[in-house]
């Protein structure tokens, strides 16, 4: 067997960086009160800039790669069937595939370790500015028993959203170097994050996350075939058509409005969408209100609130039941590779990631969930993040070392 190296690689890996930089900056932004505290016409019209310039450098990136046949042919089928969808629906989730398609030849961890350090720096300069009163922290219900502010977001539960993001990334690739410590600093962001946002659901997911991790960590049995294993690749297929079926058969009476309440009406709300929009092939180009900002850019709804919380109802309803079926395949094939080759860590933290999309509605918004990239498995089987790549050249940050048989 003789090494490989692919001299590219390093060129490939800078160009889709610089694109997914372009991404994630351009969403952590518009996520934050800042486009309001300065012309938002303008600021929307350059992160627009920014993000298309992101797209198109990503195009670059994949004409440069080469293509076996039968990926070339899955690569122009899966564009053709998003191109039909952007027909009904949206260009959002077409546009977030090209970064899934761009991501070939890549290594997947260093791509997450890079978005991952972009997201925490800007997420802990967001917060910091809003406390030191550079960027606006807009408060909401503070009248009510439950006052909740921002801190520096568009809304309290943005800031949750992303933090539980980070979180699961950092663990995902801290692996088994992840210590008590690191779970304790963790928790103690945690509870003075909830203290400002009262975002109750996400933060209790924060400190099962903690607890969970530590379990894993001292699991030293065979991974792959352990009771952990089976229900992390269970997680996605079972959460979303669990989802799905309850908020299309929320009936509002006995037990099911107890369980509305409890997740804030989620269900409801769900229901309604699913009757409005209905479920189709292709998706619906569908406005969403409620998402917040009321009382600082606007006194009221403009509408009749409408938000879907739960990611696999609001994909289901945006997309159609073929892309619903293709992100949600992706993403347990990515948990399945993850299992097989023993990455308990990226396993569970995909896991927590569909159990959260129950009740979040950003499964596939990049810049607060790094972890679409791993949507690559779809295209690319042959992922260095779940395959054996020399530790020291990866390391290194070297090349990505191919073996091929003589």
């Amino acid at each position: 067997m003789k090494i490989k190296l692919d001299p590219e690689i390093r060129l490939n890996e800078l160009i889709y960086c610089v694109a997914l930089f372009c991404e994630v900056a351009a969403m952590l932004v518009s996520m934050t009160t800042i486009p309001y505290m300065v012309d938002t016409d303008s600021c929307n019209q350059f992160l627009k800039l920014l993000r298309y310039s992101g797209y198109l450098i990503v195009c670059i990136k994949m004409v440069l790669d080469s293509y076996k046949e039968r990926e070339f042919i899955s690569l122009c089928a899966a564009i053709l069937l998003l191109a039909i969808n952007c027909l009904f629906a949206t260009r959002v989730i077409f546009l977030t595939f090209l970064f899934i398609f761009g991501m070939k030849n890549l290594d997947l961890e260093r791509m997450l370790k890079y978005t991952f350090q972009w997201m925490a720096i800007g997420c802990l300069l967001i917060i910091l500015g809003s406390q030191l009163g550079i960027i606006a922290n807009w408060g909401y219900d503070l009248d009510s028993a439950r006052p909740r502010y921002a801190i520096g977001f568009f809304y309290p539960s943005h800031a949750t959203s992303l933090i539980v993001y980070i979180a699961l990334v950092y663990i995902a690739l801290k692996k088994d170097s992840l210590k008590l410590w690191h779970i304790i600093v963790l928790e103690l962001f945690n509870y003075w994050q909830y203290k400002q946002t009262d975002s109750r659901t996400g933060s209790a997911l924060l400190l099962l996350i903690g607890v969970t991790f530590l379990i894993i960590k001292h699991y030293k049995k065979d991974f792959s075939k352990s009771i952990f294993g089976f229900f992390s690749v269970l997680a996605f297929p079972v959460c979303a058509v669990v989802s799905v079926l309850a908020c299309y058969v929320y009936p509002a009476s006995g037990i099911w409005l107890k369980i509305n309440s409890f997740v804030t009406n989620r269900l409801e709300y769900g229901h309604r969408a699913i009757q409005k929009y209905g479920i189709h092939l292709f998706g619906n180009d569908i406005t969403w209100i409620g998402n917040g900002g009321i009382g600082h850019i606007y006194a009221d709804y403009k509408d009749e609130y409408n938000y879907v919380d739960c990611s696999y109802v609001k994909l289901l309803l945006e997309n159609g039941i073929l892309i619903w079926i293709l992100i949600i395949t992706g993403f347990t094939l990515a948990v399945f590779f993850a299992v097989k080759y023993n990455r308990k860590y990226l396993a569970v933290a995909l896991a927590f990631s569909a159990v959260y999309s129950i009740i979040e509605p950003r499964l596939m918004e990049l810049g607060f969930n790094p972890f679409i990239l791993t949507l690559v498995v779809l295209f690319d089987h042959h992922v260095s993040f779940f395959s054996v790549v020399n530790k020291v050249q990866r390391r290194l940050f070297g090349p990505v070392i191919r073996l091929e048989k003589d």
